[in-house]
């Protein structure tokens, strides 16, 4: 470096000296030039020292890395060598294994392709199931979304309900205290003003008072278009005696319709109202006492909602069905007695007073005259019959048979709570008196006050029933010395409907399984289904309850076999270690006999307990001592009963659930029996052989000719009276349901007294 410095100042100095100044400055230049590219040299020099480090240090992993990966292989060549001697000697003992198993390895293959093909077959059909479900699931969506719209319908109209009463209350505020209630319950508001607001004694001219009550009323209706008004005219058992009109029947009809006049001329559309006499058939107290008959002699005035709306949105699409899937599974749980009944489902006939009355005083032509065949009514076996009915009817016994509530008998308040020690208590008395096992559990709580909350109305309808069927039903079991409250069987199993069936195939009041009928004798046929016979079917019924009880020795434990059958009650004494109780049992038997037993309970407490709680019968039930049977010697239809007796064909019908087709056959070594009221029975048994002559001259006659149409001028107009109902019309002229509903251009089966109906009565 030293000598670069003198060699650089000798130069400069010489330049200095010698050179011109141009050189000098060129010379300059390049030496900046030099200087520079020397700095530039002496950085490269640098950074290559750094990059040679920096690969030195590479270059010992490396040979580390080498040395370790030569090492490796050297191991791993001695380890596949091992794996090669391995290989060989598998090699060798496969390939002998083979040439030994072959035809076994062909079997085995061709098992596993068998099964390959069975699992692609599964997953065919799984993924048609899984669309299936998916179609399934987007079709309950949609239910789902149509159900929650009617709830939405029914959730206004009893808000609708509500707002209503609570404008009538505001309305006839004035009116407390003088005769008039209004009152809400079963989604209907009940406008009940007694006579001594509106008429004097044996008139039907509305006063001053009662008229502005009713005023009231028709301003409030007449901002209400959509609702249903139906005007109830009722009486005291006090006869009528003036002689402008007949009786007690006209009397309540003409106070019903002073009513309608009223509600008319102050804007209630003619469309809502109907009105109806219900004479002293439906009292609300005592007409022993002077109280009593004040307060049977009402008008009511009952308001129930238009449910045209949700009548529409059931009728799309079948929501129906799927409304009934849902209603089935909740009530299965809790009851299986979810039946509903219609008019002609009912039979309308009137309680016994004075059962001469039904019987003619005189050897007459009957009131039919069939191609010359007169039959006749013997005056003296009638009567006969008339007073040992009247004997019946008038005895104690038939009063406690009835298990009901009379009409006339004061009915306690209703308890707006049942308190569970007050349920305890009553639940004790039944256990003292049955030889069951009643005892308090929430279960049975909860299901009492369903029942008392929900279907009030359905045990009405059921002890209408009960009237009829609990007389006989008692007199089978006291034959086989089984314990009369299992009577109450009947009504979880079927509701006392004979004709129900259930979605298993189970049939008739005991709801028999065709095998089991089979069993005990109810046999099936195209034209009788015995296990639909009251009598039969309930004979069959003890049967079986007492094979049950003789095998458990056990009330509870029969019944529930009864409903689920042995074998799954013996699966459930395996299952509780051999225990035969059924509380113990109660947990591993299936869902629905676990709910069974507490069931029968309930519904032995809400008949017992009938009158505590304001449950009463529906009026009009006949009653079995009304009946008799006659055994048949030919065919005979329920529509030719009909025509020579005159018997109402729902009665029929009701009498005779067994016979599918409405035919009772006569069959070789087969007593088929009609069943029919007592009067009927004597007319036929007078008249028999002309009957079933006449049965045989019909049945000629059909043979050659067929039924004629109806022609337009055979048409007639009837006018629609109190008690009428489209089965009994029907039935008068030989007509279908459906031919009067189409007519007339009826959308449903409701009359309203004076509405006149066109028929084309079947030509005779």
């Amino acid at each position: 470096m030293l000598k670069k410095a003198v060699l650089l100042f000798l130069i400069a100095f010489t330049l200095n000296a010698c050179v011109s100044k141009k050189v000098y400055q060129e010379l300059e230049t390049k030496f900046n030039n030099l200087r520079s590219s020397n700095s530039a040299l002496i950085k490269e020099k640098d950074d290559l020292l750094v990059v040679k480090k920096a690969l030195e240090d590479d270059l010992l992993k490396l040979n580390k890395e080498f040395n370790d990966l030569t090492a490796q292989k050297a191991v791993l060549e001695n380890d596949l060598e091992v794996l090669q001697n391995k290989y060989n000697n598998l090699d060798e003992s496969y390939n002998a294994l083979s040439a030994q198993s072959s035809k076994k390895l062909a079997e085995q293959a061709q098992k596993n392709q068998e099964l390959l093909n069975k699992l692609e077959e599964k997953e065919r059909v799984l993924a048609a199931e899984s669309l299936r479900l998916g179609n399934l699931q987007k079709e309950l969506n949609k239910r789902s979304a149509q159900i929650l719209e009617l709830q939405n319908l029914i959730n206004a109209k009893e808000a609708q309900m509500q707002q209503l009463k609570d404008a009538i209350s505001k309305a006839l505020l004035n009116f407390e205290g003088k005769g008039l209630t209004v009152e809400q319950r079963n989604g209907k508001i009940y406008v009940s003003m007694e006579n001594k607001l509106l008429f004097n004694s044996g008139s039907w001219a509305v006063g001053t008072e009662g008229k502005k009550a009713v005023e009231q009323l028709a301003s409030v209706l007449s901002q209400n278009k959509d609702i249903n008004v139906l005007i109830e005219g009722h009486t005291d058992n006090v006869p009528y005696t003036g002689t402008t009109i007949l009786d007690n029947w006209d009397l309540s009809v003409k106070r019903a319709t002073a009513i309608v006049r009223i509600l008319e001329e102050k804007g209630v559309s003619q469309t809502q109202i109907t009105a109806a006499g219900r004479s002293e058939y439906m009292p609300v107290g005592t007409n022993e006492t002077t109280e009593g008959k004040a307060k049977n002699r009402r008008i009511e005035i009952i308001l129930a909602p238009n449910l045209d709306e949700i009548s529409k949105l059931l009728n799309k699409e079948n929501l129906m069905k799927y409304l009934t899937i849902i209603s089935f599974l909740f009530f299965t749980l809790l009851f299986r007695i979810g039946y509903s009944q219609e008019a002609s489902d009912t039979l309308n006939l009137q309680k016994i007073v004075d059962t001469k009355a039904l019987f003619s005083q005189g050897d007459t032509l009957l009131y039919k005259k069939l191609d010359s065949i007169k039959l006749v009514i013997h005056s003296q076996a009638s009567l006969l019959d008339s007073l040992w009915i009247n004997e019946l009817a008038a005895s104690s016994l038939n009063d406690t048979v009835r298990y009901t509530l009379e009409d006339d008998e004061v009915y306690v308040s209703e308890l707006n709570e049942l308190p569970t020690a007050l349920l305890k208590q009553r639940l004790a008395e039944i256990d003292n008196i049955s030889p069951f096992n009643v005892e308090y559990n929430p279960q049975l709580e909860q299901i009492i006050k369903s029942y008392l909350q929900k279907r009030k109305p359905v045990f009405s309808v059921m002890m209408e029933r009960a009237r009829f069927y609990f007389p006989m039903f008692e007199e089978h079991l006291a034959k086989y010395n089984i314990p009369l409250e299992l009577k109450y069987l009947a009504v979880i199993e079927s509701a006392l409907k004979p004709t129900a069936q259930s979605r298993v195939g189970a049939a008739g009041l005991w709801q028999f399984m065709y095998q089991t009928g089979k069993i005990y004798n109810l046999n099936v046929s195209s034209y009788v289904d015995e296990r639909y016979d009251p009598i039969r079917s309930t004979e069959a019924a003890c049967k079986y309850l007492s094979r049950l009880y003789g095998i458990y020795n056990d009330w509870d434990m029969a019944l529930a076999a009864y409903n689920s059958g042995p074998g799954n009650v013996n699966k459930a004494i395996r299952r509780a270690g051999g225990s035969t109780n059924y509380w113990k049992i109660r947990p591993y038997l299936p869902r629905e006999t676990a709910s069974y037993v507490p069931i029968f309970y309930a519904t032995m407490y809400i008949f017992k307990y009938s009158n505590e709680h304001n449950i009463k019968a529906r009026e009009s039930a006949v009653s079995r001592f009304e009946t008799d049977t006659v055994h048949l010697k030919r065919q005979i239809t329920f529509k030719q009963v009909n025509e020579i007796l005159s018997v109402d064909n729902e009665v029929v019908k009701f009498l005779n659930p067994q016979y599918k087709l409405e035919i009772i056959p006569h069959i070789k070594d087969k007593n088929y029996v009609l069943t029919l009221p007592v009067k009927d029975i004597g007319n036929f048994v007078s008249n028999e052989n002309l009957i079933y002559a006449y049965i045989d001259a019909e049945e000629a006659k059909r043979e050659k000719e067929l039924p004629k149409y109806v022609e337009v001028n055979d048409r007639i107009t009837y006018r629609v009276k109190s008690g009428d109902y489209l089965g009994r019309i029907a039935s008068k002229y030989g007509v279908s349901i459906t031919s009067l509903k189409k007519w007339n251009n009826l959308k449903n089966t409701k009359l309203k007294i004076g509405q006149r109906l066109i028929v084309y009565p079947r030509k005779a």
